[in-house]
């Protein structure tokens, strides 16, 4: 009797660990674990060429800060690509703050490309998000069914496309790979930033995204 009531309580006992750790597990992915992978190119996504211009029809962005025009003889453009859904876009902001502060001064110009729906609430949800949250000095624009996005190769953020006085696309990608954008290692656009404002060519053009996969554009 005593065996079989200890081998119920053994039982229940591995069954209850098992379950501990399966949720451990599941958490941990959940989580982190999800936003560790690179997210995946969804089917008629498309890709960025670095060393090309974007397509004309961006070539003027339209911001809450004016209009801003996008071609050769224009200053570093930094698009930041964010969106209020996702917690790896709330947990780049820091990234994104010190590289605002770093080199707003010397010229280079920020816009942040806020993801959102197409209905005028999905909007104004999406502009109450950021408002409490932008760096002093930025330009922030709506981008209504992720379609500026689609067009600059961008199919997950949080993610940073950079151009160069000659227009062009300097970089493409995540800000870094880790989810809390603090691996100097992975910190592909602010090494980018630096070699491009330094007048050389960045370690990497382009690197795959990381975070929240971003919903195709309405055709």
């Amino acid at each position: 009797m005593r065996r079989t009531l200890k081998w119920s309580v053994n039982t229940v006992l591995g069954a209850l660990l098992a379950l501990w750790a399966g949720a451990t597990v599941y958490a941990f992915w959940y989580f982190e674990g999800q936003y560790l992978r690179p997210v995946a190119r969804p089917a008629g996504a498309a890709v960025a060429v670095p060393g090309t211009r974007p397509p004309a029809t961006y070539s003027v962005l339209r911001t809450d800060q004016g209009t801003f025009t996008l071609g050769a003889g224009q200053p570093i453009t930094v698009l930041n690509f964010w969106n209020p859904q996702c917690p790896c876009s709330r947990y780049a902001e820091s990234d994104v703050r010190r590289l605002v502060q770093r080199y707003q001064p010397t010229g280079v110009r920020f816009i942040t490309v806020i993801a959102a729906g197409n209905t005028d609430k999905e909007v104004a949800e999406a502009s109450a998000a950021w408002a409490h949250r932008r760096p002093a000095g930025t330009a922030t624009l709506i981008d209504r069914n992720n379609s500026l996005a689609q067009h600059f190769g961008v199919w997950a953020a949080p993610a940073a496309v950079i151009l160069d006085t000659h227009g062009r696309l300097a970089y493409v990608g995540a800000y870094n790979a880790a989810r809390y954008c603090n691996d100097p290692e992975t910190a592909w656009a602010a090494k980018a930033l630096l070699a491009i404002v330094q007048g050389q060519t960045p370690p990497r053009a382009k690197t795959l995204f990381f975070g929240c996969q971003l919903s195709a554009a309405a055709s």
